[in-house]
């Protein structure tokens, strides 16, 4: 006969260093005809401990071209046949146009609707053009940006980058959009098939970088959860061998650590390099369903993740048949949930302004859920 006694993961309201109280769960009389450990008593235990913010794995669009400037809000966007929703542009008054921030590779341009679906960009002393290119979006236009004059290639704190590989900056002057070449000390500006070189009189796009994050008012949208379960995996053993003529009563202890992982992924919303924190309830698996924790406000790392560490334990007093060897087994079940949410951001800049952005996202979850003590039936000993 096999017994199994129930370890939940976490209540509702788990918290760092709470542990549950013990529990009497059944007592039963020897069985002269059994060869079964008897449980008399036991107590449960689960103690969660935060570790330090870890970097934790972050995928990117596959549409981005990473540079220093891509901050969540400020994105290089992919051209998909028409312009994206909150596209940077300029007003170019000496062409009496509106010109939008463009670029190929790492070179910055301008792309203007009356001249079709490309991005002119200015290399190697011509004007070119081409239909792959990515436009700069400041999405929910949430990002501080502004205009600053620098000259002879030199560039002020914050200035927008187009890729990670070479100093390129998105500038302009009075003619229209062009970038900043810190090795030739110029600005470039691409115009009607040539490209022109200023050492003097260009303007740099900056955004100016935040101090703070803040993700308050979580909503998770618990209905549209994904949840899969693995197959059950031992997570402590122990044997106990009574050589005597009598039921020997034997106290077990098992006990171990499991490490859970929590990411709010908010599609890089969270700035590398920027204080983040949350407040929100965490997930967990309560008998087969979803239940959320007590709202904490919480440090968190990039891609908005937290990582922590469960110690769970379970401490049985055994009734061991006479010339035998009993074992029991610990074990639980890893599970992976993905629910969607909704948020709202806030974020705090160096000259002290805040700004507010709903967002959504998904948070992600691995721990170990249903964790089990069994007993399995007793060997006989010589």
């Amino acid at each position: 006969m096999m017994l199994l006694l129930v370890l939940l993961l976490s209540s509702a309201q788990d918290t760092v260093g709470i542990q549950s109280p013990n529990e009497k769960v059944f007592s039963l009389s020897p069985d002269a005809a059994g060869a079964t450990a008897l449980i008399s008593n036991q107590s449960i235990s689960t103690t969660r401990r935060l570790l330090p913010p870890a970097k934790f794995p972050q995928k990117n669009p596959a549409d981005l071209k990473l540079s220093t400037s891509d901050t969540g809000s400020l994105q290089w966007e992919s051209w998909q046949g028409s312009l994206p929703e909150d596209a940077v542009y300029i007003f170019n008054d000496y062409a009496t146009r509106i010109d939008y921030v463009c670029k190929v590779k790492c070179r910055s341009g301008f792309y203007n609707d009356y001249m079709g679906p490309y991005c002119h960009y200015p290399d190697d002393g011509l004007e070119y053009r081409s239909s792959r290119f990515q436009i700069l979006v400041n999405k929910k236009n949430f990002e501080d940006l502004e205009w600053k004059t620098d000259s002879y290639g030199s560039v002020p704190r914050n200035s927008v980058d187009t890729c990670l590989s070479e100093k390129i900056y998105v500038a302009k002057n009075k003619y229209g959009l062009g970038m900043v070449y810190q090795k030739d000390e110029c600005f470039y500006l691409p115009w009607e098939g040539s490209e022109y070189w200023y050492k003097t009189t260009y303007e740099v796009l900056t955004s100016m970088k935040g101090k703070s994050t803040e993700i308050k008012n979580v909503k998770y949208e618990k209905d549209h959860a994904k949840i899969s379960k693995d197959s059950p995996k031992v997570l402590k053993s122990s044997e106990v061998t009574n050589r005597n003529d009598e039921t020997l009563k034997k106290t077990v202890t098992l006990s171990q650590t499991t490490t859970e992982q929590n990411q709010w992924d908010t599609s890089s919303s969270i700035t590398l390099g920027v204080k983040t924190s949350i407040t929100v309830g965490i997930p967990s698996i309560v008998q087969g369903s979803i239940e959320f924790s007590v709202e904490e406000t919480k440090t968190v790392s990039k891609g908005g993740s937290l990582t922590e560490e469960n110690t769970h334990t379970i401490t049985l007093e055994l009734n061991v048949p006479p010339k035998h060897m009993c074992r029991v087994v610990m074990y639980g079940y890893r599970y992976k949930m993905d629910i969607p949410f909704t948020a709202s951001l806030y974020r705090t800049y160096e000259d002290g302004q805040t700004r507010s952005l709903d967002i959504n996202g998904i948070y992600r979850g691995v721990q170990t859920g249903e964790v089990k003590a069994e007993v399995e039936p007793c060997i006989p000993i010589n």
